[in-house]
């Protein structure tokens, strides 16, 4: 599940005067006052996505939908043949952990020659270096 909170989104504000709170959501860079309900249901939803984002970190799961670069995603690279049998979905559920695992200039290299389909000169091109810079990165993998 996703969403578009922030820990900024959210302000809970007392008045000094009467001790009371109000209740705000911060769409958009505008403060809206809201009911104490409404407040408590977004924020609730909002710590729970950060809980489970952290046990995913811990377990070192990706999402699929995750763009890898240039809106590639991993459920672009995997295969959505129905005959794809559980060992072949295994394999690639292990490459995708170990790509998860790369730096980002790794994950970069990698999703350009493989998934992008670029040449070593062509990429070698875009990042403004030289074709056998990307060559001897290339064979470090």
């Amino acid at each position: 599940m996703k969403n578009d909170y922030s820990k900024n989104y959210f302000w809970k504000i007392r008045n000094s005067k009467t001790q009371q709170y109000k209740f705000y959501l911060r769409p958009h860079g505008k403060l809206v006052e809201v009911d104490e309900d409404v407040f408590k249901v977004c924020y609730n939803s909002y710590k729970k996505i950060i809980r489970d984002n952290v046990k995913d970190n811990q377990a070192r799961l990706i999402s699929l939908d995750a763009n890898i670069r240039n809106d590639v995603t991993y459920l672009d690279v995997v295969s959505d043949d129905k005959s794809m049998n559980i060992e072949n979905q295994y394999k690639v559920s292990m490459v995708l952990n170990e790509i998860d695992k790369l730096s980002p200039d790794d994950k970069e290299l990698i999703t350009n020659l493989l998934v992008q389909e670029k040449t070593e000169r062509e990429l070698a091109k875009q990042l403004h270096v030289s074709q056998s810079t990307i060559h001897k990165r290339k064979i470090i993998f």
